[in-house]
């Protein structure tokens, strides 16, 4: 069984009421690992949400030696949603401190139950590896074994492929990821669409002495036949980390997603993030402060579309 046990104390923007400010985790995972005959090793791990009252996650996964690894994973990561944001940061994103956003973000074949295979660590040239996702229907249903989900009109197959590589160079990391979803509501109608939607995403990450820098572009198009709503979402976003000592390191990062539309104006929804850790053995103190404009893609005059949200933390894994 293993898992972290973290305390906080969160508020929002001054001007909201504001209720009790502690909060604690309540979840935790059970993993379990083994070999067959033949040499390949396994590993499955299950996740749970608050107080059991679900499954979180779960993967099962199967390490082909010389080859790569094979894993069915129950909202998982995926070649697409594992990158969503992989700016370095000290605790969390810019929009991922529990502030209220509403922020976009791309995501493929990651909604529900996958298939993945990840080459092994060193089997491709410059510190690369590859990966590819595939689920036959891309909803959030996490069936048990002899089971299968009911069909839906919303959702289709997808799949998604992902490249990652250090090029050779020492404190490198170069990303990139396509992914494709069907869109299985095709026809005429407001709420139909015209193609597959398709999303985009690129990073670059470079660390050098106590510094860590990074930079990340994505795109998603829904493909929604006619052009009076949103047409498309393009995200922009970078950060920057200092180890101070052994023990302290602090974050700066924004995440700027921009919702294209047919009809009205273009809306950029921005976020930013302040963030510091400090280990103390045994335990981690954690501050994130975070701010974001025109939540919900919203400049509505005289609408509170402001929001900012500050959390402080203590982490305990076992």
């Amino acid at each position: 069984v293993t898992g972290a046990v973290t305390i906080t104390h969160a508020t929002g923007d001054p001007d909201e009421t504001t209720g009790n400010v502690l909060g604690m985790s309540r979840d935790f995972g059970f993993n379990a690992s083994g070999e067959m005959d033949n040499g390949t090793s396994w590993s499955y791990t299950a996740f749970m949400t608050a107080d059991l009252a679900s499954l979180s996650s779960a993967s099962a996964v199967y390490n082909v030696d010389g080859v790569g690894e094979i894993r069915l994973g129950m909202n998982n990561t995926t070649a697409m949603m594992g990158i969503d944001d992989v700016m370095p940061s000290a605790y969390e994103e810019a929009w991922g401190n529990g502030i209220a956003t509403g922020i976009n973000l791309v995501s493929g074949a990651g909604t529900g139950t996958a298939l993945n295979f990840t080459t092994e660590a060193g089997m491709l040239p410059m510190d690369s590896s590859f990966m590819v996702s595939y689920t036959p229907k891309n909803e959030s249903t996490r069936n048990g074994d002899k089971a299968f989900s009911a069909s839906t009109s919303q959702a289709g197959s997808a799949w998604g492929v992902r490249l990652t590589t250090g090029l050779g160079v020492e404190g490198l990391t170069l990303g990139a990821a396509y992914a494709e979803s069907k869109n299985t509501n095709k026809g005429a109608g407001a709420n139909t669409h015209s193609d597959d939607k398709e999303e985009m995403n690129a990073y670059l990450k470079y660390a050098v002495g106590s510094f860590t820098i990074g930079y990340q572009q994505t795109y998603e198009d829904p493909a929604i036949r006619l052009n009076t709503g949103t047409q498309h979402y393009e995200s922009e976003a970078f950060g920057v980390s200092f180890q101070v000592n052994d023990n302290l390191s602090i974050s700066y990062g924004e995440h700027n997603s921009t919702r294209v539309h047919g009809t009205s104006s273009n809306v950029e929804l921005e976020t930013t993030g302040i963030n510091a850790a400090y280990n103390i053995g045994g335990a981690t103190l954690k501050l994130s402060h975070s701010t974001a404009d025109n939540v919900n893609y919203n400049t509505t005059a005289n609408a509170d579309n402001d929001d900012e949200h500050t959390v402080l933390a203590i982490g305990m894994a076992f």
